[in-house]
């Protein structure tokens, strides 16, 4: 049986609530496959499609019950990189719609955020999984409010964020990290994999020019 907290740490680096949140996950799926007599590594997709299914039927939000999915994925996709099982049986499990709140909904099947951007200009944004999954547990059950809190639930601002940014830099040990540094490494990963435009749209750039 892999470890719970090695596969959670490789499933995310957050700490705190949205570690619990993913731990709180699993002990649900545990707990169902026990009350079901079934071995969780035994598991095949149409046992997670039923469990899918009890999860909706507990009158969970549709949010909640993608984000206990993505957890689940991502359980059993670490364990089969570990070789625990032959394939992912949580892989293609059919996962509900969630309704577009707080600024997110789904574009062309990808999980979609939209933000205000530089110049104070609106934006939609693809959201990875794992982008997706950290939000889902920041936000909880909450259909108002800002998405992005400090620790006072006050509305996360520039400057928390920049002292957030530099904080993790030097955990990281990268010494002094500017806010712009991430944005930049990001441009830069990614020329050369997409279009200057789509990089550009994604990164807040107008007119990136991979020359200059």
């Amino acid at each position: 049986m892999p470890d719970i907290d090695s596969i959670l740490t490789a499933i995310t680096v957050d700490t705190g609530r949205t570690l619990d949140a993913y731990r709180h996950d699993l002990r649900v799926l545990f707990q169902w496959a026990n009350d079901n007599n079934l071995e969780v590594l035994a598991a095949t997709r149409a046992h997670i499609e039923i469990f899918r299914g009890w999860l909706e039927q507990t009158g969970l939000a549709p949010s909640t019950v993608d984000r206990r999915l993505s957890t689940v994925c991502g359980y059993y996709r670490f364990a089969h990189i570990d070789g625990h099982i032959a394939s992912n049986p949580a892989q293609y499990v059919r996962r509900p719609k969630v309704p577009p709140t707080e600024g997110r909904g789904t574009d062309r099947g990808h999980r979609t955020l939209r933000i205000i951007g530089k110049g104070n200009k609106p934006a939609l944004i693809p959201l990875v999984p794992r982008t997706a999954r950290t939000l889902d547990p920041v936000k909880g059950e909450r259909t108002d409010g800002p998405l992005l809190r400090r620790q006072d639930h006050a509305r996360l601002d520039r400057r928390t964020a920049h002292r957030w940014i530099q904080s993790t830099g030097k955990r990281a040990g990268l010494g002094h990290v500017h806010p712009h540094m991430p944005r930049a490494a990001f441009i830069m990963a990614d020329i050369g994999r997409c279009s200057c435009e789509d990089t550009g749209r994604l990164s807040g750039v107008v007119g990136l020019d991979p020359e200059r």
